[in-house]
């Protein structure tokens, strides 16, 4: 079998390397809020089409880097996060400051608490700018500070950046996402932001976080003006693709339908058409172009 060339080990070890930024997190969790709207959610993740829709996603925002397998285990990840910071919200003496996004609690409270969790000790420093999205995503679903996950999950390490976010206190997790578990959630991120107003003096109280599409488009309009900056020489149909990606987003439609105007509108003529369309009469285009009107 002949080596692989000197362009493909490089681009392999890019993407092994690849650091998650908040940027990407944010994109991340939005589409897997998208895909629990949509019924997509299962016990231990999301169904074999959610995973697809939302690797598809990811990397028609971000890139080839961010393989089925990356996400899948970012998403393990974030489910420990989140379990292990809703525990610690639910213990006295613990709040959640907004403004630097991080759980905070008095310096002994913190000496006892990774006394006994030393797997922990990263989050007296961590901050988690998306702590409030994993709220809605997870909902009430994690009950405890462990963690398992069903045969469609891949069985492989966090990526390393975060691997002292792990511990050794292994948790299983009961994902039900069912409709009962609404409240429980709604009420914990009711609690979250009641804290946050008197928690810690510099805390702020917390505003109402964007609409899902809205946090979206912001996300990509910042990942898009990177990618500018770095190279003006970009291909035009690329620039193209991603002015149709960023005028279909806020459109009310389902992501399902968002995805699969996407790939009818590759075409240029087709792409410029709709480009030229207000928003409201940019729906009535889709449906259509798709037969679903």
């Amino acid at each position: 079998m002949s080596e692989p060339s000197s362009s493909q080990a490089t681009n392999k070890a890019t993407s092994k390397n690849m650091k998650w930024t908040d940027a990407h997190d944010e994109v991340l969790l939005l589409i897997m809020l998208d895909m629990r709207k949509e019924g997509k959610f299962i016990p231990g993740g999301f169904t074999s089409e959610g995973w697809g829709l939302i690797t598809k996603q990811m990397v028609t925002v971000h890139g080839p880097d961010f393989s089925k397998d990356k996400l899948k285990n970012r998403f393990k990840s974030y489910k420990k996060w989140y379990s292990a910071m809703k525990s610690m919200l639910n213990l006295s003496g613990f709040g959640w400051d907004e403004e630097r996004k991080k759980v905070t609690a008095e310096e002994g409270v913190w000496d006892d608490y990774i006394a006994a969790h030393p797997g922990h000790s990263m989050y007296r420093t961590r901050h988690m700018p998306n702590y409030l999205l994993m709220c809605e995503i997870f909902g009430d679903s994690i009950a405890d500070g462990r963690e398992e996950f069903v045969t469609n999950d891949v069985p492989q390490s966090p990526p390393s950046v975060h691997a002292d976010a792990l511990g050794d206190n292994d948790m299983d997790v009961d994902d039900h996402g069912t409709p009962q578990n609404e409240e429980a959630r709604d009420e914990h991120i009711s609690s979250i932001r009641g804290r946050s107003a008197v928690t810690g003096g510099s805390s702020r109280q917390i505003t109402r976080r964007q609409s899902t599409g809205d946090a979206m488009v912001a996300v990509v309009g910042r990942t898009a003006d990177a990618v500018d900056a770095i190279s003006r020489n970009t291909i035009s149909t690329k620039n193209l693709q991603k002015e149709v990606w960023e005028a279909l987003l806020p459109i009310d439609l389902e992501m399902r339908i968002k995805m699969k105007a996407f790939e009818q509108l590759g075409d240029e003529v087709k792409a410029s058409q709709f480009l030229a369309l207000d928003n409201d009469t940019r729906k009535i285009y889709v449906l259509g172009s798709l037969d679903l009107m």
